[in-house]
Parts: structure tokens; C-alpha cells; sequence
């Protein structure tokens, strides 16, 4: 696995580059508004002298000449500042006009002065002019000018030392942040590293292990989820293995009968009688293997919902149609069956599918309810659902093996059950055509009393 496939490397460089950005956007910031507070004033100024000016016929100022005031910075006392621009030296070189003019934003006539009179050989590139026109407050219609020679040498210098400083900072505080995010984020992740390592310890042997959930973050959130996974699959396995048993079983029983049987019509000659009884009992097993096997086909095809064709149909005539099919069964044993209904019921259902859970459902009843039993089957809509209900007056459920039923292959009484002729998969089937119609079936059931099946169908 390379570097970067490390979720501890790359989530510590994702804290470095937005550190880094922070800094980069705080640097810059501050940089550019030391910048403006340095040069947007005369600071260490060696150069200010106060013009001579004369007033032009149409208002304007004329500056004629200017008087050293040596290196005192201000403006005489009482005055106050009318405006103030900035030059550098090649604004004044590149210029074509003679005339510098400063406009009065006050509204008052401009300022001219003759470019010749800002010419300062000791002028250096990277300096200003400045020209300040401000009042005197003793004579406030007597406009003054005020010109400034500043160097930005300082500013350059300071913005300089500034600029190492913040990058030696800023690259220290990387550094630090760097360590910090790596031994954060080893922190953060040490539990998905327990649950990596145990999860890696839980194999098909031992499923039945847990993670250990500490807190309620998202972290803990995460081995819940995982426990939960952990129980579904223990429970997938377990089902697995008890169904792979039970089928090897249920397999396993006819052929070795059949094949008993074959053996011994072949060891010696037998008259046509003991062939034909013989045969009779190979068919019969062979037709219990065929129902078996085409029984779990469906469960198997069943676990896709494609091809279902669910159509709006009488439920309730598919009742008693169903009803007069088992009527047979029940003339056999002696057990009387009668289907209560009062009015007709609607559903989208599959017609093939709802019969044969209503017959696997009668069958089932008719198996385990004794001669001069009864069977009720009736259907009522409540609550938004179709509920059909199979009643008997069997042999009733232990209610600890009520939760069992439905699964594949099982048998409250397996002796009893096989000797019935039983294989453990119509209430499996059941279940699953439920299912398939988003319907559920429940059971209610007393040994000794009898039980009852509901089914809950969506009504359209």
C-alpha cells in the first residue's frame, strides 16, 4: 500500500494544506493592510517646506516657489487638512502637462504648481511627493500648500522584516501542526483500528463475537452497526448450516430407500408381485425427493420479487375456491370445513401463488387436527388490510416453538410430522408468498386448543 493510500497520511496533509491556507490567507491579509498603513501616510519624512503662492484673475492658486521648513513634520497650529495627494517620480517624469494641478474637493478653484518646483535630484525612485492643501483656522479663505519629500525606504525595510518574520512563523506553526494533526488523527483513529483487528478475528467459526462500544459518537455508531451485521450473519450462518443438514436429511432418507429397495429386487429373481411392490415404493420415494425438491426451487426462486404479476382479483372467491379444494382432505379425516364471509374482498395478488398459500395453509391444518375436528377459514378487511384467517382445532403450538415454524425444514414434532407425510417447507412457502404480496402472517395457537394463522394483505 502506498503513502498516500494511508487514511492517517492523507487526513493529517488535508489538516497541513488548510492550516497553510489559514496562515496564507492571514499573512496576505495582514501584509496588504501594513502595507496601506505604511504608505498611505508621510512617515520619516526629510524634506517639507511651505509654497509661496499668488491668486490667478480666475481663482486659482499658483504655487511660485516653496520655503523650506527643515525637518519639522506638521501643519501649523489651527489648521485643518483640505486634501492631500501622493507622487512618485515617474508620474512627475512621464506627465507632459508643465503644471501639477490639485483639484479642491471642497469646491474651491485648483492648485497649480510648475513641475519644475517639485524637481528633487535626491528624489529616489521608491519616494513620494506629497501635496497637502489644508486651511488655517485663523484665516480660513487664505488656502495653504504644504509639500512633503518622504522616503519609503522605512516602509520597504519594515514590510521586508515583516515578511520574514510572518514566513519563519508560518513555517514553524506548519511544522507544529503537522505533528499535532498526525498524533490527532492516530488518536481519532486507534478505535477503527481495534475494530479493523476484531473484525479480522471474527471468522465463520466464531461470529458469535462482539465488538466492544465505547461512548456514542459515530465511531461507537460504527460498531454497533457492525454487531448488528455480525448477529445477522451468525443467524444466516446458523440457518445455513441447519438447512444444509435438514436437506441432506430430507434427501438423504428417499434415495437411500429407494435405493435399498432396487438393491434388493435385483439380488435375486423375485416373482411380479414382490417387483411391483417393490417399484410402487421407489415411486413413491422418488415423488417425496421430486415434491422436495421442487418445494425449495421455489423458496429459491422466490428470493426475487421478478416476474410477480400482481393483479386486482377477488380474494374472496379465490376463498372458497380454495376451500372446495380442501374439502377433500377433510372428507378424509372425517373434519368438517366452512369458509365465513359476508361480502367481497379486493387485493392485487398473484391468483397462482395466494391459491397455493391458502392450500398449503388448509393442508397444514388438515395434517394436525384430529378426526371430528373443525377448520374456519373467513376473511374481513381492517384497517387497511385484507385479513384472512385459517382456524383450527388442532394439536395447537408449544408458543417457545411458535417463532420456528417458518423456517425451512422445521417440525414441532418431527416423528409425528414425518410419519404424515410432511417435508417442514409449506409454512416456509407460506411466509415467503406473504412476502412477496408486502403482507405479513402471524399465528396464534394453545396446545391441546388448535391455531390460527393470519395472513394481512394490502388492500388495493
Amino acid at each position: 500500500m502506498s503513502m498516500f493510500g494511508n487514511i492517517k497520511v492523507r487526513l493529517t496533509l488535508w489538516y497541513i494544506l488548510i492550516t497553510a491556507l489559514v496562515i496564507a490567507f492571514f499573512g496576505v491579509t495582514a501584509y496588504l493592510l501594513l502595507r496601506d498603513s505604511i504608505t498611505g501616510q508621510a512617515v520619516a519624512p526629510w524634506d517639507i517646506r511651505v509654497a509661496q503662492s499668488e491668486q490667478l484673475p480666475d481663482g486659482a492658486l499658483r504655487v511660485t516657489g516653496f520655503t523650506s521648513i527643515s525637518e519639522r513634520l506638521g501643519l501649523p497650529e489651527n489648521s485643518s487638512i483640505v486634501t492631500a495627494r501622493a507622487f512618485t517620480k515617474s508620474d512627475l517624469s512621464e506627465s507632459s502637462s508643465e503644471n501639477v494641478i490639485i483639484e479642491d474637493p471642497s469646491g474651491g478653484a485648483p492648485v497649480l504648481i510648475e513641475r519644475s518646483l517639485l524637481a528633487n535630484p535626491q528624489l529616489s525612485d521608491d519616494a513620494y511627493i506629497w501635496l497637502y492643501i489644508f486651511l488655517p483656522k485663523n484665516d480660513p479663505g487664505n488656502r495653504q500648500v504644504l509639500v512633503v519629500y518622504q522616503s519609503t525606504r522605512s516602509a520597504i525595510f519594515a514590510l521586508g522584516s515583516f515578511t520574514k518574520k510572518v514566513s519563519i512563523i508560518a513555517l514553524s506553526t506548519l511544522a507544529l501542526a503537522a505533528l499535532l494533526g498526525f498524533f490527532l488523527v492516530s488518536r481519532m483513529l486507534r478505535p477503527v483500528r481495534q475494530i479493523t483487528q476484531a473484525a479480522r478475528e471474527i471468522e465463520g467459526k466464531n461470529l458469535g463475537r462482539r465488538l466492544i462500544v465505547r461512548g456514542s459518537d459515530e465511531l461507537a455508531q460504527l460498531a454497533s452497526t457492525l454487531n448488528s451485521m455480525f448477529e445477522r450473519l451468525e443467524l444466516a450462518f446458523e440457518r445455513e448450516r441447519q438447512f444444509t443438514s435438514d436437506v441432506a436429511h430430507e434427501l438423504r432418507t428417499p434415495l437411500t430407500i429407494a435405493e435399498g429397495e432396487a438393491t434388493l429386487a435385483l439380488r435375486k429373481e423375485r416373482n411380479q408381485e414382490e417387483y411391483k411392490k417393490a417399484l410402487e415404493t421407489i415411486s413413491r420415494e422418488i415423488s417425496r425427493l421430486s415434491l422436495v425438491i421442487n418445494k425449495l426451487l421455489f423458496l429459491t426462486r422466490s428470493e426475487s420479487t421478478e416476474g410477480l404479476t400482481l393483479t386486482a382479483m377477488d380474494l374472496t372467491g379465490l376463498l372458497v375456491e380454495s376451500v372446495a379444494d380442501a374439502e377433500v382432505l377433510c372428507s378424509q379425516k372425517n373434519i368438517s370445513i366452512q369458509f365465513l364471509g359476508t361480502g367481497s374482498v379486493t387485493v392485487r395478488g398473484d391468483q397462482i401463488l395466494l391459491h397455493e398459500l391458502f392450500i398449503n395453509l388448509l393442508d397444514n391444518a388438515v395434517r394436525y387436527t384430529p378426526p371430528q375436528g373443525t377448520i374456519t377459514v373467513s376473511a374481513v378487511e381492517k384497517d387497511h388490510w385484507a385479513v384472512v384467517s385459517v382456524r383450527d382445532t388442532g394439536i395447537g403450538i408449544p408458543r417457545e416453538q411458535i417463532s420456528n415454524i417458518f423456517n425451512r425444514f422445521y417440525r414441532v414434532d418431527k416423528s409425528r410430522a414425518k410419519g404424515q407425510g410432511g417435508e417442514g417447507l409449506g409454512l416456509a412457502i407460506c411466509k415467503r408468498i406473504v412476502e412477496l404480496h408486502k403482507g405479513r402472517i402471524e399465528v396464534e395457537s394453545e396446545v391441546g386448543a388448535g391455531s390460527v394463522f393470519s395472513i394481512y394483505l394490502p388492500l388495493p
